[in-house]
C-alpha cells in the first residue's frame, strides 16, 4: 500500500497520481476491513482480503490494479532509475 502512494506520488500526471493511490487505498481497505472482521470489531462482510480469494474474480481485480500500478511506474524515467 505504500509503495502505490510512493509511485502516485512520484507520477509525472495527475491521472498516474489518483490511479495509484487509488489502487493502494483500495488494497488498504480491504485489508483493514478483513483484519476488523478477523478481530470481531465489525461484522462479517464477506469481503476477500487482497491476492487471497477462493473465487478468481477477486483475484483477477487485485492482479489488474497492480498491473496498472506497475504501468503508472514504468510510465516515469524518474522512478526507474533507483
Amino acid at each position: 500500500v505504500y509503495r502505490c502512494f510512493e509511485i502516485g506520488r512520484w507520477s509525472r500526471d495527475d491521472f498516474g497520481y489518483y490511479l495509484a493511490s487509488g489502487i493502494g487505498l483500495m488494497y488498504g481497505l480491504q485489508a483493514l476491513i478483513n483484519m476488523f472482521v478477523a478481530t470481531n470489531l465489525m461484522p462479517v462482510t464477506g469481503l476477500t482480503l487482497p491476492f487471497v480469494s477462493y473465487g478468481g474474480s477477486s483475484l483477477i481485480s487485485c492482479l489488474l490494479g497492480a498491473g496498472l500500478v506497475l504501468a503508472v511506474y514504468r510510465h516515469n524515467p524518474i522512478l526507474r532509475r533507483e
